[in-house]
């Protein structure tokens, strides 16, 4: 669009082109206002009023203040990858000016640092509001986004989804299957949903969920072998297999621990066969209850590998405590780590009854 360029313009200031009254009395003619400049400012106010979806009409006066209330031309569905976007906005922005706000619809769910090309301007950060990296699901796919460039990069306008730690009331369950993906985000029992792992479920609930106003339920969602895990921070977590055949669902692989839960306090493992996780490992146990953790095992197996020297199905750091709830599969020996401690065995066939078990390391002595 330009100013008018007809005969007759006069200098409004800064040398910009303006219009100025006929003066019969002075012999001064009126600005020539010429079809070329007169269909330029149609066609511009009318691009902006269509790319709404309105329809021009005569009757209606306030279609351009509508059109710039929508702000549809900063919206578009982003394209590219879960960590690189891409955007084409109609008309296209000719650069990342400070101010520039774009809105779009996420594709996928973000999937941790995320970079945004608009129009091909190039690649450049979108951030939290207030700066610093993206992280997994701060967003999910078909949620729509309004960001701020600003100093090299695009910040959103209102927190990341995590960035907010919701409450749910009574229990949230978050599902774990062998055939799951970690990029799915727990919400059924299905493989389309489930994670993959343990610790992917716990992340994940950690960033979403008011983990210490809850309780949160890590249920593996089918029979099979699991990796080990190691949790921190989560209240009132209950991680869980089935109860009725705990032998079906095996936790243990490549995690030195089995399961480590640190500042878990009023923990539950039920259902579970557990398993240490690297058995060439002299630090390596089934369960490591870690500091500030406290709760027990129901309905568990202990899995009967041969252990040497170090080895433990359960060991207990300074600050956790642990006991032992429906009848388990007995441990053939327990350790205590760092200091002497109390914990208790688990009904079997290697002892009929609970009986508690110490291990005073100062003096080596086994107190039961």
């Amino acid at each position: 669009m330009d100013r008018i360029n007809g005969a007759g313009t006069i200098d409004i200031g800064t040398g910009r082109r303006g219009f100025r009254d006929e003066d019969l009395v002075l012999g001064q003619e009126g600005t020539e206002v010429k079809a070329l400049w007169l269909n330029m400012t149609q066609e511009e106010i009318l691009y902006v009023v269509e790319s709404t979806g309105m329809d021009p009409s005569p009757d209606d006066w306030s279609q351009l203040a509508k059109a710039i209330q929508s702000s549809r031309m900063n919206f578009a569905a982003a394209g590219g990858s879960a960590t690189a976007l891409t955007l084409a906005l109609s008309p296209a922005p000719v650069s990342y000016a400070s101010g520039l706000i774009i809105r779009f619809k996420a594709a996928a769910d973000c999937a941790g640092a995320t970079t945004i090309n608009v129009d091909g301007l190039g690649a450049v950060p979108l951030t939290r509001q207030g700066g610093g990296a993206l992280a997994r699901f701060d967003y999910k796919a078909g949620d729509k986004i309004a960001a701020i460039y600003d100093a090299g990069s695009f910040q959103l306008l209102s927190p990341a989804m995590t960035q907010f730690l919701s409450s749910s009331p009574g229990t949230t369950t978050i599902f774990v299957r062998t055939d799951g993906n970690d990029n799915n985000d727990g919400s059924a029992n299905t493989a389309a949903a489930a994670f993959a792992t343990i610790n992917a479920a716990a992340s994940y609930a950690l960033r979403r969920f008011n983990t210490g106003a809850q309780s949160t339920v890590i249920q593996l969602g089918n029979a099979g072998n699991y990796d080990g895990c190691t949790i921190g921070g989560i209240a009132n977590l209950i991680l869980r297999g089935d109860p009725a055949a705990p032998q079906n669902y095996v936790v243990g692989g490549s995690q030195i621990n089995a399961i480590r839960l640190d500042y878990c306090p009023g923990f539950r493992v039920e259902g579970i066969k557990i398993r240490n996780g690297i058995t060439t490992d002299i630090t390596s146990n089934g369960l490591l209850v870690g500091v500030g953790s406290s709760g027990l095992l129901k309905n568990c197996e202990l899995d009967p590998v041969v252990y040497h020297l170090g080895f433990a199905h359960i060991g207990i750091l300074d600050g956790g405590s642990f006991r032992g709830g429906a009848p388990s599969n007995s441990c053939a020996r327990h350790r205590s780590v760092l200091m002497s401690l109390w914990a208790e065995y688990f009904r079997g066939p290697r002892s009929p009854t609970p009986r508690r078990y110490r291990w005073d390391l100062a003096s080596t002595k086994k107190h039961f």
